[in-house]
């Protein structure tokens, strides 16, 4: 990779000509021929600009509303925690794990929070207070005015179910988990299995 001081040298200039030309010093004093040439030689031997600005680390608050014990049961959490965790690592930025249980140490300071579970409203007016910058994933379809990651499970049933029959398979066993929300009604529609009987050819 081209340096300052290849550049200086084909140019014929000194290295800090060459460092305030490309950084456009408006109070050096050189012709517009030597400027125009610089550039040009720059140009020419692939010349990057390396960047004097540190990358800004993001310190986001990643709440899970089930512990590392109960998440061994629930490897529908575990996948989802999983995947924010390997998109936090790609685009860099710092996870600080919490439990619904430990709300009160998040830091305002904090730069966002994504919040993994149904959250009450109370729960959700805790984050508010502490962040604009929320993200709530696979919460109550009352997403309380945040910006929500949500799984349609209806639909992913019915489409499992379409495929399947579409197989002439119609003898369709289900394994349902025993997590219930009152104000998802599916939810437990999906659990109790009635969404297979609905959905099966008559």
């Amino acid at each position: 990779m081209a340096t300052i001081k290849d550049i200086a040298q084909k140019a014929g200039v000194s290295i800090a000509t060459v460092s305030r030309v490309l950084n456009y010093d408006s109070t050096l004093s050189v012709g517009e021929t030597t400027k125009k040439r610089i550039f040009e030689i720059a140009e020419s031997m692939s010349y990057q600009k390396k960047s004097t600005r540190k990358k800004l680390t993001r310190r986001i608050a990643f709440v899970h509303w089930v512990t590392e014990s109960e998440e061994l049961t629930d490897l529908y959490y575990m996948g989802i925690r999983h995947g924010i965790e390997d998109e936090a690592k790609e685009v860099h930025l710092q996870l600080l794990k919490y439990t619904v249980n430990d709300l009160k140490e998040i830091p305002s300071s904090i730069d966002g929070i994504i919040a993994v579970g149904r959250f009450s409203k109370t729960q959700v007016k805790q984050f508010k207070a502490i962040s604009d910058h929320i993200v709530l994933v696979d919460s109550d379809f009352e997403h309380q005015g945040c910006d929500a990651v949500l799984t349609d499970f209806q639909q992913v049933l019915v489409d499992a179910i379409d495929h399947l029959t579409e197989k002439n398979i119609t003898k369709i066993g289900f394994i349902g988990g025993a997590k219930k929300h009152s104000r998802d009604p599916f939810r437990q529609q999906r659990i109790s299995g009635n969404i297979i009987f609905d959905s099966m050819p008559k």
